[in-house]
C-alpha cells in the first residue's frame, strides 16, 4: 500500500468516526459513544483536514494554496433508501444526518446539516419552535417524533427530539425535497 493510499484510508476512517459511523462496520455508533461528543467530532474533522492537505501534497508535490475548500452542494447518495440503517430505537436528527453523510464519497461535497432537516420539519408543521429549541407538534408525534429529557455533561437538563423508525423513514422518503430546499437556501446565503 502506498503512502497516498494509507493517507486516503486514514481520512476515510476519520471522516466516518467524525460522522458517528464505525468505519469497520459502517454502522452508526451508540449515541453515547465518545465520537458523538461535539469536541471530539470537531477534532476529528480538524485531523481530516490535515490529512486532506497531506493527500494534496502527495498528489501535487506541494501544499495546496487555498485555505478554503470549494464545495459542491449536497447530493443524495445513491440508493440511500436501501443503505440507510433504520434504528428500532428512536434516535436524534444528528445521528440520522451523520449516517446520511457517511455515504458521501466526494470530499468536496457539503454535508447535510441537522438544522436543514429540522427547519423543513418546522415548515411542514411537524416541529414547532418553543423558546430556543423545537418540539413535536401533534402531526409530528403522529409520524413518530417524541421527546426525551436528558442531562448534559455540565448537569443541565434539556429535552431532545427523537425519531422512531417511522420518522426516520419519513425523512429518507422526503430527502429529495429536504436537500433541494437546503441547497436553495445555501445558494441564497452565498449570493
Amino acid at each position: 500500500m502506498t503512502e497516498l493510499e494509507i493517507l486516503e484510508r486514514a481520512k476515510m476512517y476519520i471522516n466516518k468516526l467524525a460522522n458517528g459511523i464505525n468505519p469497520l462496520t459502517d454502522q452508526p455508533v451508540s449515541e453515547n459513544d465518545v465520537v458523538n461528543n461535539v469536541r471530539i467530532a470537531r477534532c476529528l474533522f480538524f485531523v481530516s483536514d490535515i490529512l486532506d492537505k497531506n493527500i494534496q501534497y502527495e498528489i501535487n508535490g506541494r501544499p495546496t494554496t487555498s485555505s478554503k475548500k470549494k464545495t459542491i452542494p449536497f447530493k443524495i447518495p445513491d440508493d440511500i433508501a436501501n443503505r440507510f440503517q433504520f434504528s428500532d430505537s428512536p434516535i436524534s436528527v444528528t445521528i440520522i444526518t451523520k449516517q446520511i453523510n457517511s455515504f458521501v464519497t466526494d470530499p468536496n461535497m457539503q454535508s447535510l446539516k441537522p438544522t436543514s432537516i429540522t427547519q423543513i420539519l418546522t415548515d411542514l408543521e411537524l416541529l414547532q419552535k418553543e423558546g430556543n429549541h423545537r418540539i413535536p407538534t401533534e402531526k409530528g408525534y403522529a409520524i413518530g417524533l417524541s421527546t426525551e429529557s436528558r442531562t448534559s455533561q455540565n448537569g443541565a437538563n434539556y429535552d431532545i427530539v427523537l425519531y422512531n423508525a417511522g420518522a426516520q423513514r419519513f425523512i429518507i422518503d422526503n430527502l429529495p425535497y429536504i436537500v433541494d430546499i437546503s441547497n436553495n437556501q445555501q445558494d441564497k446565503i452565498e449570493s
